[in-house]
């Protein structure tokens, strides 16, 4: 009677549900271009700047270490939150808090004291705002996931 009752014992991985699985790969793969973008422009900073406008890459030429370590934590926590979310593991929600963090510190000091606005296209705008949603939509999922006993 006991083997029959483990048996039927759905496990937690059985009761994650699909979209789970699909939002954590598609945020995986989300934050590893991000983190492409970051390793892009350490190793290869003149042809990253290369793709820029004058405006934005005097922008990037300048940018503090401090900053760049800010947008390197923002990133990698990010991603590491990711796959945290990959291997169900609670620890997604902190990585994300962190990394949006981080980005929001970045954001202020491009937008706020370098005027990168100024600098960007709509489009360039519109693609800063939805990397913030993305994040802040994921503390929100993983917060929730945990509730729901997704997150272990």
């Amino acid at each position: 009677m006991e083997a029959a009752k483990s048996e039927n014992t759905a496990t937690p991985q059985s009761n994650t549900p699909l979209w789970f699985w699909v939002v954590a790969i598609l945020a995986t793969l989300w934050h590893a271009i991000g983190l492409w973008g970051l390793v892009s422009y350490q190793l290869f900073t003149e042809a990253y700047l290369d793709a820029l406008t004058d405006a934005q890459a005097a922008i990037f030429a300048n940018l503090p270490t401090w900053y760049l370590a800010l947008w390197a934590l923002s990133t990698s926590t990010a991603f590491l939150g990711s796959l945290a979310l990959l291997f169900r593991r609670a620890m997604a929600f902190w990585l994300f808090v962190i990394a949006l963090s981080a980005f929001i510190a970045t954001c202020i000091y491009s937008f706020g004291v370098l005027g990168a606005a100024e600098a960007m296209a709509a489009p360039d705008i519109a693609f800063t705002v939805a990397i913030g949603l993305v994040m802040a939509g994921l503390i929100w999922l993983s917060h929730r996931a945990k509730g729901r006993g997704i997150l272990l």
